[in-house]
């Protein structure tokens, strides 16, 4: 069989890499695990600022092993992946795409600095030349202003500095006054902050990960918990092994403290736990781990033949897989580490865990309590709270509802109870029943009697409203104005 070469553009390359949409937060995050995976116990994101206030470049600079003149030409800066490789256990790579795509995709010019065995070497990639030459190029120019970067690693044994430099695809800098021209400096640290706290939480044990402010770059960067492991109120469920054809995966189940339990204890604590958006809705579902790192923060994956769909009921379910990095290709993450698809046999088992883990939370968000009148005795209403949701009913055993039922009218009878026991205003019927005031005894007789009268104006064909109005008018009760 004859082949032939197929065309392929570098400019034409490099401009599709630029668009794939990472976010400054997304390809800062890429750039840590490589620090990581070369070993860093700190690694430090500063954002500059010129004497005007502008972005003048965005570094990441670590402590790791560093790299070889070798290690930097043939590794780091190759496209691609060694695909007989096997990577190691900390190495978060996947691609061999992140340093350049990720940086690119924001900077026209990306420059590494690395030092080992007391050895600086360097490489500077300049996207404009890639465009004009159509040439994948690298340059071991160095100008005078990287000699800062230089001295940042004189202290050090070894480790790497990665700098961004003209980063008009990141800021729009046109739009910007001199007075505002911050502003896009405060955001990034934001953005950045929050998400690698995210991102990285469960490795912080082990590394530092710091972020510059004007004065130093000594602002350690705290871990985000999803899962509010330390909290008391917290349920927190046994982990559950998976064998997937030979590697572990992990799952564990969270259950949070409700919203009052953390809004009466801090305002701020429960909009903390709704993670970067503040929004709990975005923060429910699996949170999915690639070697402890995160890749989904919250995501019900369509898991099931009725995929539970993100909703405020289900804002306290968060669960936890871990996998190791093997058979990554079965996990198809993509190139921004962004999404992952569960393989199959583990979403399989994955169901029967989420069936659990929601009528567990069904329990602990239903209940049913009978009501009792000021006298100490049981009337026939029950208060039922469902998830928030507050509503009552009318005992049909109740021996003064069952002396108002015959054969001939139980089903006129259970709409007239229905109708009651959507339009009663919930808070009357507990003031009736619980309130000290002696003309107040919305009690079994009561109600019995007003069943009957509402039976009678039913029978003459009055409207459901009017009837309602009537009922809620003998009994001084105000009208409830919601459905």
């Amino acid at each position: 069989m004859n082949y032939e070469n197929m065309n392929f553009s570098p400019s034409g390359f490099l401009f599709t890499i630029r668009e794939l949409g990472y976010r400054v937060e997304e390809s800062i995050a890429d750039l840590v695990d490589n620090s990581i995976s070369k070993n860093a116990n700190n690694i430090t994101f500063r954002v500059y600022a010129s004497s005007n206030n502008s972005v003048k470049y965005i570094s990441i600079m670590d402590d790791g092993d560093g790299m070889s003149e070798n290690e930097l030409t043939h590794k780091a800066m190759q496209w691609g992946p060694e695909f007989d490789k096997v990577r190691k256990k900390n190495d978060l790579g996947r691609f061999g795409f992140g340093l350049k795509a990720a940086s690119l995709a924001h900077c026209d010019i990306l420059t590494v600095i690395t030092k080992k065995n007391g050895k600086i070497s360097h490489r500077k990639v300049d996207a404009n030349h890639i465009l004009k030459k159509d040439k994948l190029e690298t340059s071991k120019e160095l100008t005078s202003d990287m000699n800062e970067h230089i001295s940042r690693l004189d202290n050090l044994e070894s480790g790497t500095i990665v700098i961004w430099e003209k980063l008009d695809r990141l800021l729009d800098s046109q739009t910007l006054s001199v007075r505002n021209a911050h502003l896009p400096i405060v955001n990034i640290r934001k953005r950045t902050e929050k998400h690698l706290a995210m991102i990285f939480s469960e490795m912080m044990d082990n590394i530092n990960i710091h972020i510059n402010t004007v004065i130093n770059d000594i602002n350690k960067i705290e871990p985000w918990d999803p899962f509010l492991k330390d909290h008391k109120e917290t349920e927190i469920f046994p982990e559950t092994k998976i064998d997937y054809k030979g590697s572990m995966v992990s799952i564990k189940p969270y259950i949070l403290p409700s919203k009052q339990t953390l809004m009466n204890e801090s305002k701020r604590l429960y909009k903390e736990a709704g993670g970067v958006t503040g929004d709990w809705k975005d923060r429910q579902g699996f949170y999915i781990y690639r070697k402890n790192r995160l890749i989904v923060p919250g995501d019900w994956l369509e898991i099931g033949n009725t995929p539970l769909q993100k909703a405020e009921k289900y804002n306290r379910l968060r669960i936890k897989i871990n996998y190791d990095g093997e058979f990554d290709e079965d996990w198809k993450i993509n190139l921004m580490k962004n999404r992952i698809r569960v393989p199959l046999l583990i979403k399989n088992k994955l169901n029967a865990i989420v069936k659990n883990l929601e009528n567990e939370l069904r329990k602990m968000n239903y209940s049913k309590k009978p009501i009792i009148n000021k006298e100490g005795e049981l009337t026939p209403w029950t208060f039922i709270d469902n998830y928030g949701s507050k509503s009552i009913k009318i005992d049909r055993n109740n021996p003064n509802i069952k002396n108002i039922i015959n054969e001939k009218n139980k089903d006129t009878v259970e709409k007239t109870l229905k109708l009651l026991e959507k339009k009663f205003p919930i808070e009357d019927i507990f003031y009736s029943t619980t309130s000290s005031n002696e003309n107040n005894n919305f009690d079994s007789k009561q109600l019995q009697e007003t069943i009957k009268i509402a039976l009678e104006m039913k029978n003459t064909g009055m409207e459901n409203d009017d009837i309602i109005a009537r009922v809620l008018n003998l009994n001084r009760i105000k009208v409830l104005n919601n459905e």
